[in-house]
């Protein structure tokens, strides 16, 4: 027994000084930190995401700093986000916190320019309308031969909001220098389009163009831009908040997002092929051309501020308008809808909704029969034809729409429907 205690005691004695020198495990230093970018270039007010890399990836404390040489220049803030101030260069510094490791990148601020490509030849001419605010007028020339340097002709003289100028290429790849603020360069064949350098720019036209892609990302004070009739797959406008005005017609887009454009009033997406559109945070939209997708459903209940609404050629089976009061004019023809009730819409004048083969309840006793007019010369007010399956078509009490004459004031309808306007419900 003596001697099993001396034993327990050894071993006691050997675990505690074991556990006595035992220390807790050290941490992992940094040995080293990266940039995904070592330069950037950047027009004026534009900004860069900066994402750095603390090594190792198990490193204890990987807390970093971020400074600029020149905040003039270009500033950024601790996320790592660079926005460019003035024309000149300024170096980004990472820093971290555990053994003071860095990483650099050089930002070169640029002075505001724009640069598109043509197939058009050398020596015919492109037109454009240009304009910039009285200040920066002075500073705005374009770069015809592309040698970078401002030669005679080169200087833009006439601003107009309405005027478009001829220019004779001397290449095919052309810069316009300068803050400008709006720029119109449709039906000039162009093939590519850098607007990222002038973040001045409020209003762009560049329809009917041959552009495939078009990033308006660096675009931030952007209100109005018609796209319309390009082969764009995708158009990103998240970043382009203050957007009222979105033209996108005829292009090749299978989806469109503009949740964040809640200034939108004005929108045209048709000719695409989308086969959804949410709009239910856009609700100071008033104008609204969708033909010509794959919907098949379409939600307008938020949009109670929606005077116009063009939807034809959908798949769409069936459109509540009664939350729509403000509606004055709607095209729902070629869907597959079954029924459509305008009662509620006081203010509709005017409803196509032929070539709806499903149809088979249709409501436009909506009090103001009598006004309705077709606003854009002789067609009629009121369509209804190749409806096969609608024979009753319920009107304002005592209207007569056969009575109607004049330009834009006729109702068409198939010989099989009868108008109903003793004020009950169609049988």
């Amino acid at each position: 027994m003596k001697h099993f205690s001396q034993k327990l005691v050894a071993i006691t004695l050997i675990v505690i000084a074991l556990t006595g020198c035992k220390k807790d495990d050290p941490s992992i230093e940094v040995s080293n930190i990266v940039l995904d970018k070592e330069q950037i270039a950047l027009g004026e007010g534009g900004t860069e995401q900066l994402t750095a890399t603390v090594l190792p990836e198990e490193a204890t404390d990987k807390t970093v700093t971020w400074t600029s040489s020149d905040e003039t220049i270009a500033t950024v803030d601790d996320k790592g986000e660079v926005t460019a101030v003035k024309a000149g260069t300024a170096t980004i510094t990472v820093t971290t916190k555990d053994g003071g490791k860095t990483a650099t990148c050089k930002v070169t601020v640029v002075v505001p320019s724009m640069t598109f490509t043509t197939t058009k030849a050398i020596g015919e001419k492109i037109e454009l309308q240009i304009n910039a605010e009285a200040a920066d007028q002075a500073g705005v020339w374009i770069d015809l031969n592309n040698n970078g340097k401002k030669d005679d002709g080169e200087a833009v003289t006439t601003f107009d909001d309405k005027k478009r100028v001829s220019y004779i290429i001397g290449a095919q790849t052309i810069t316009i220098y300068g803050k400008i603020t709006n720029l119109n360069c449709y039906f000039n064949q162009l093939t590519q389009l850098d607007i990222s350098k002038n973040t001045a720019l409020t209003y762009l036209s560049c329809y009917s163009n041959q552009l495939t892609e078009l990033d308006i990302s660096q675009n931030t004070a952007l209100e109005e831009l018609d796209c319309s009739s390009n082969q764009l797959t995708q158009l990103d406008i998240s970043k382009n908040t203050a957007l009222t005005y979105l033209d996108c017609n005829f292009n090749q887009l299978t989806q469109l997002d503009i949740s964040k454009n809640t200034a939108l009033t004005y929108l045209c997406c048709g000719g695409n092929q989308l086969t959804q559109l949410d709009i239910s945070k856009n609700t100071a939209l008033t104008y609204l051309y969708c033909n010509f997708n794959q919907l098949t459903q379409l939600d307008i209940s938020k949009n109670t501020a929606l005077t116009y609404l063009s939807c034809g050629g959908n798949q769409l089976t069936q459109l509540d308008i009664s939350k729509n009061t403000a509606l004055t004019d709607l095209y729902c023809n070629s869907n597959q809808l079954t029924q459509l009730d305008i009662s509620k819409n006081t203010a509709l004048h005017f409803l196509w909704c032929f070539s709806n083969d499903k149809l088979t309840k249709l409501n436009v006793a909506n009090g103001n029969n009598s006004n309705f007019k077709f606003p854009y010369g002789d067609n009629p007010a009121f369509a209804a034809t190749n409806c096969p399956k609608l024979t009753c078509i319920k009107v304002d009490k005592g209207f007569d729409p056969s009575g109607q004459t004049g330009t834009g004031k006729k109702w068409k309808k198939d010989a099989t429907a009868s108008w109903h306007n003793d004020g009950t419900d169609c049988p």
